[in-house]
């Protein structure tokens, strides 16, 4: 009788118990269930944080785009209004309204007025004044209509305007016709943009906004770039799509071996400002968002540690009120069937350990 009892309670050390099977089950998945959801918010955190900031890059690029085209484009509507107004015949109005458009020569360099003899007739400080002006891309394209010329070198007002041969002044020409009463071409009123003004406003912009920001000429080269950078070409997918005029976004690695998410916008415009032929092209880092995803991620892994936690509370609660009671019903069981006279546990903590416990009395009365 002994060994019998012996075999029996080895086999039953080798079956798992209830308790056991319970924590066991619900342990198993709930980590499967949380590390299954947390790998998903992370991978969709990625792609998630991926879009946000390409949807905030290109919209930033195409916002510093407008703003330097509109700022422009109140050159442009000034250099009009005084073309359009201007009397041929009247040189010192011309001059002074030449003047009034220069100002302190720190946006506008010099504003001038050329006749069809190719030579400055009146121009602000009266710069230039008599100079021959034939071989000037500004003044051969104005006669024919409104003109908007890429930086350059100045030339004959370099040293006038405090330049140096190691750092020339560099310009942006704007021109346009000047006609007579009868409609006829009769010369060409233009202006010459301190290129260093776009790069100051290019450069403390791409400050506030995180950005990196570089003006492409028509030809593909990077006339100005704010991470300072000198002018040149780059052999970018970007800077490809820019040179063809192509609005792209998407990452890319650079000659520092960095990857940034780059934008292109593809033509710098405001209503009738002739175009510069400017692309602008953007880069920003992919972690310039931060740590927002690794910290979501650490979130999410807290909340879960925290929900096993709970999870396993409310699970020894349950065994506590309705797994303990079959677990001591089936230990009474196991002395009654070895003939002790012990009165079963009373349990009604459900409906079938009630019944286990009815029957066990019912056994018990019949045996005896």
């Amino acid at each position: 009788m002994r060994t019998e009892k012996l075999e029996s309670e080895q086999m039953n050390n080798n079956i798992t118990s209830l308790k056991t099977a319970l924590l066991g089950f619900v342990t198993l998945g709930a980590v499967t269930f949380g590390l299954v959801t947390i790998v998903a918010i992370h991978d969709r955190l990625r792609g998630f944080q991926a879009v946000a900031l390409e949807s905030a890059v290109t919209v930033l690029a195409q916002g510093v785009a407008l703003d330097l085209a509109r700022s422009l484009e109140r050159d442009w509507s000034a250099l009009q209004a005084v073309a359009e107004s201007a009397d041929p015949r009247d040189l010192d109005a011309i001059a002074l309204a030449a003047d009034v458009l220069a100002g302190d020569r720190q946006r506008i360099s010099w504003a001038g007025y050329a006749e069809l003899d190719a030579r400055i007739a009146a121009a602000s400080g009266d710069m230039l004044v008599g100079a021959d002006i034939t071989e000037r891309l500004w003044f051969q394209r104005g006669l024919e209509g409104p003109f908007a010329g890429d930086a350059r070198d100045a030339l004959l007002l370099n040293r006038l305007l405090g330049g140096t041969d190691e750092e020339p002044i560099r310009f942006l020409d704007l021109s346009t016709p000047v006609r007579d009463a009868q409609d006829r071409v009769v010369g060409v009123f233009a202006l010459h943009l301190n290129f260093g003004w776009t790069q100051t406003f290019l450069a403390e912009t791409a400050s506030v906004l995180g950005i990196d920001l570089f003006l492409v000429s028509q030809d593909g080269t990077v006339t100005f770039a704010s991470d300072g950078s000198g002018p040149g070409r780059l052999d970018l997918p970007s800077m490809r799509a820019a040179r063809s005029g192509v609005q792209v976004s998407g990452q890319e690695v650079w000659p520092d071996g960095q990857t940034y998410l780059t934008t292109v916008v593809p033509q710098v415009a405001y209503r009738d400002l002739p175009s510069f032929g400017w692309r602008l092209v953007a880069r920003i880092s992919p972690e310039a968002l931060g740590d927002t995803g690794a910290t979501i991620t650490r979130w999410a892994t807290l909340l879960f540690a925290s929900g096993i936690a709970t999870l396993l509370a409310m699970t020894a609660v349950f065994y506590r009120l309705f797994l303990a009671p079959l677990n001591q019903l089936a230990y009474d069981a196991t002395r009654i069937a070895e003939g002790e006279d012990i009165p079963p546990t009373e349990t009604r903590s459900t409906r079938e350990a009630a019944a286990i416990s009815e029957a066990l009395v019912r056994l018990q009365t019949r045996n005896s």
